[in-house]
């Protein structure tokens, strides 16, 4: 999962970076502007996400200014997940591409390094009201 999450959040802002740079060259006239790039500049216009932003990205319904900064908030995440290299104490769920498959490889992983058989193996969520993951005492619930 560690692997999966940072794999789509590049593909999204690959595509993010590639049509914005595109858009740019139709803006100098150095590309013919394309239907794309004029949907493109209409969805920016009315602070919509666009729709190739949309297909690579997690559901929302935010307009592109909020949508832009719950990206970043996003991206912060994945930067702590990748300087940890394990599972991390703090998790936004919502904050994932797909929160489902992340709590899937933390039960088979558990499961593997216990022995345990998977069937028999259950998520289990404990709400708080942490905002930070230094206001945690002590490591993860195994």
């Amino acid at each position: 999962v560690n692997v999966f999450q940072p794999e789509r959040m590049i593909s999204l802002t690959s595509e993010m970076r590639r049509s914005l740079s595109e858009l740019a060259l139709g803006l100098k006239g150095d590309l013919q502007i394309t239907d794309v790039m004029e949907r493109l500049m209409q969805s920016l216009a009315d602070n919509k996400v666009p729709d190739k932003w949309e297909a690579k990205a997690y559901p929302s319904r935010r307009p592109l200014n909020l949508w832009l900064s719950n990206l970043l908030e996003r991206q912060k995440q994945l930067d702590t997940w990748t300087g940890e290299l394990g599972l991390p104490k703090l998790t936004w769920l919502s904050g994932l591409f797909s929160p489902q498959s992340f709590l899937t490889a933390v039960k088979q992983t558990t499961a593997r390094r216990n022995e345990w058989a998977l069937d028999r193996t259950e998520n289990q969520t404990d709400v708080t009201r942490f905002w930070d993951a230094g206001q945690i005492p002590g490591l993860n619930k195994e």
